[in-house]
């Protein structure tokens, strides 16, 4: 009887080495997907090709060249909105025989084939007033903006007594922003108005007139 014992506990013992062995033995296989991201970015230059440097002095009646151009530098998409500061608005409004409007200083201004902008009364902060463009298409790599406009004249009506109300320094501030562009965005109005806070600026070295 105990012969059939150990012969019966020596068959199970061989059957669980079986299973066992047989679990080893199973087909195996692995897989890995190498998902490579090249990281992009947003970078813009703006250019005056036509401006010569500061003004001085500057005189009612003479067009000054002055053409703001954004080209794409960077590795992505971008939505571009340029923004346009004139010092002196307080001054400049107050008088009734001057300009209210200040985008009548610029010259050869887009007339919304390219740019389109953002409010035509412009913001008014202190004595500021801005106005800001959007450029109308997403702007690709190492393509540049049509210029936004080509010169600046101050009224010849304007005469001595009015551009004597000036401040000596009067300036013009051409600022160019820039976004990415993303699927959730169909205009640069709305990606601005989403990320306004988070963009690429860029500046001429030379803005004054």
């Amino acid at each position: 009887m105990k012969k059939k014992i150990v012969a019966l506990a020596l068959i199970v013992s061989l059957l669980a080495v079986a299973i066992v062995g047989g679990t080893l033995a199973y087909f195996t296989d692995s897989e890995v997907k190498n998902n490579v991201f090249v990281i992009g970015n947003v970078d813009i230059t703006l250019t005056e090709t036509s401006w010569t440097g500061d003004v001085e002095p500057a005189a009612p009646g003479i067009l000054y060249a002055k053409n703001p151009v954004v080209t794409n530098v960077g590795d992505n998409d971008a939505w571009i909105r340029v923004d346009v500061t004139f010092t002196d608005y307080q001054a400049i409004s107050q008088d009734p025989n001057a300009m209210t409007n200040l985008t009548g200083l610029l010259k050869g201004l887009d007339d919304g084939t390219n740019w389109e902008i953002v409010d035509a009364n412009g913001t008014v902060t202190g004595d500021t007033i801005t106005y800001s463009y959007y450029y109308f298409e997403p702007l690709e790599p190492s393509v540049a903006t049509p210029a936004l406009f080509t010169g600046v004249e101050f009224p010849a009506a304007w005469g001595n007594a009015k551009m004597a109300t000036l401040s000596e320094d009067f300036t013009i501030t051409v600022t160019a922003n820039a976004i990415q562009t993303a699927d959730a965005f169909d205009s640069a109005a709305e990606a601005f108005a989403e990320w306004g806070d988070e963009i690429a600026i860029e500046q001429p070295a030379d803005d004054e007139e």
